[in-house]
């Protein structure tokens, strides 16, 4: 039997890193992020009202929610009706193909629905909010190869047909379903883009150093997470906003059309770098809006400004109440 062939990278883990960099602080993503700050602080409604310094410290700050409002109903006007499946026949005028391709949609849109009951969240609605405030929303689907490794086979050779079906029945029943998604934050995302859709793909997430090492039986050396037994899951943070007093790990997963490498705290995972399984495709699914501007931007200059006349409406209501003392020469 012949060798497999060995699977040769094109990209070293400087280059994986070197790019992040590269593209993180590039003038258009710097742009993007800024935006996607901007609004994240004004529907969260955490930024700062300007009011002059002499005012500040007997001013009680009004941030109007016109912004969140918006933004709340934006999106759910958009998704308020549940998502259609499309499947189009092999063959339009075979019957059993139009069946069986009703059969698919009808499969698809039961498979969103378990997967967001898998994950307790609506991530339909997750993703039309983020394309609304962030201005691009980006969806990973990967493939979870043993949801089904204990799939039954037949007992024995004496075991009837019928009981080994009646079996499989009962386990598909409750498996889990061998793909699932997430939504990701924008903010954890640097791409090439192509021609023919994005070229590669790199996914930065900080997590809590204590978190990998008792979730996944990590050995912690020089402050760093080392030799990884299986892959990375939990939630990722965008970089600089993991809050943790025990320290972070950061974790860089990077996808091409043919390879597939996880970097923790600057070292390769062992059994990376390998083929992108998903090949000729990546996980990674974005849906920008025009020009990947918000769809909130309009009131970008309009909310600060409202909330700038009311506070000092406010501020001159408070110094209006006090009678002003009249002094006369006597």
């Amino acid at each position: 039997m012949a060798a497999s062939k060995k699977f040769t990278p094109e990209y070293e883990v400087g280059d994986v890193l070197e790019l992040y960099r590269l593209r993180s602080s590039d003038g258009e993503e710097q742009r993007i992020r800024d935006l996607s700050n901007e609004f994240r602080s004004l529907t969260r409604m955490t930024h700062a009202v300007t009011i002059p310094a002499q005012y500040r410290a007997i001013t009680k700050e009004v941030r109007t929610p016109f912004v969140r409002d918006a933004w709340h109903r934006i999106t759910s006007s958009l998704v308020a009706k549940p998502p259609v499946s499309h499947v189009t026949p092999r063959d339009e005028k075979r019957a059993d193909y139009r069946e069986a391709a009703n059969i698919a949609e009808r499969f698809d849109l039961a498979m969103v629905e378990r997967i967001n009951k898998e994950q307790g969240k609506d991530i339909i609605y997750n993703l039309t909010a983020q394309l609304v405030r962030d201005g691009e929303s980006v969806l990973k689907v990967v493939h979870r190869p043993d949801a089904w490794a204990n799939f039954p086979g037949r007992i024995d050779d004496n075991e009837s047909v019928d009981s080994h079906l009646a079996r499989i029945d009962d386990y598909k029943h409750g498996i889990d379903l061998p793909i699932t998604w997430r939504d990701v934050d924008r903010q954890s995302i640097v791409y090439e883009g192509g021609e023919y859709g994005d070229e590669w793909v790199i996914e930065y997430g900080e997590y809590a150093r204590p978190y990998l090492r008792n979730r996944y039986n990590m050995r912690e050396q020089d402050g760093k997470l080392v030799d990884p037994k299986r892959l990375l899951t939990g939630k990722p943070m965008p970089e600089g906003l993991q809050t943790t007093s025990m320290g972070r790990t950061v974790k860089v997963e990077f996808f091409t059309s043919r390879e597939w490498h996880v970097i923790i705290d600057g070292q390769e995972a062992p059994g990376f770098p390998k083929a992108n399984p998903y090949t000729p495709h990546l996980p990674y699914f974005r849906a920008p809006a025009y020009d990947s501007e918000s769809l909130l931007y309009s009131l970008m200059f309009l909310a600060p400004r409202l909330d700038e006349l009311l506070t000092m409406k406010l501020n001159w209501s408070i110094l209006g109440a006090y009678p002003n003392p009249v002094i006369e020469t006597v």
